[in-house]
């Protein structure tokens, strides 16, 4: 499915994400469709995100119109979906409510569902938080013997804190830190990023 080209604008921003999982830059037209990739770039289930994808066409007061979904999401559990991504002040518009009816119908005509997300679902933190600083450690950096050695000893230890693996490996905090924000990064390690800030303090699992 070829996505719409997103080019400079003298009305809206452009918004670069970085994405590994995507193996590109993915460009989007707001700062809350920039959060929204991080929670789509580290979800397990989630397997792609093409941000303005082709356009959808619906009738609106007898005339043909045009709408692009800000992305179309490939999922494992529940294949393509389509997402709109909107502040709540915006959806709670009747105007907007109409159209998004309207827009739902046409896409299921072509079996898949349009999906509304605010901000009330992407800036939640501290997973929104943990997410961008797990984005800082993705990508194809070199990896270290320590890198290494913090997986083997998560492996071997199984659930531990990143303080017990600083005790056990006599090196510097921030360093055992980061390369277990890599894994975490990379999916080969897990931690909670739901409850809490990620830290030395956060448990760390295989």
């Amino acid at each position: 499915m070829k996505s719409r080209v997103i080019g400079p604008s003298t009305h809206k921003s452009i918004f670069k994400f970085a994405s590994p999982k995507m193996g590109k830059m993915v460009k989007v037209e707001s700062s809350l469709e920039y959060d929204a990739c991080f929670h789509f770039e580290y979800s397990p289930s989630i397997t792609s995100f093409i941000a303005q994808p082709c356009g959808v066409d619906y009738q609106l007061n007898g005339r043909t119109q045009t709408f692009y979904p800000d992305f179309l999401v490939e999922d494992k559990e529940f294949g393509k979906r389509f997402f709109e991504i909107k502040p709540s002040s915006k959806v709670r518009k009747p105007e907007f409510r109409v159209k998004f009816a309207l827009r739902r119908e046409a896409a299921l005509s072509q079996s898949i569902p349009l999906i509304v997300v605010t901000e009330k679902q992407i800036c939640l933190n501290p997973i929104l938080n943990n997410l961008k600083l797990l984005h800082r450690y993705a990508g194809n950096y070199s990896l270290t013997p320590l890198h290494f050695w913090v997986l083997d000893a998560v492996k071997s230890l199984g659930r531990i804190t990143v303080r017990d693996l600083v005790d056990e490996s006599d090196c510097a905090p921030g360093d055992v830190f980061a390369s277990a924000l890599t894994w975490i990064s990379r999916g080969h390690l897990q931690a909670d990023i739901s409850d809490n800030e990620l830290g030395v303090n956060s448990l760390v699992w295989c």
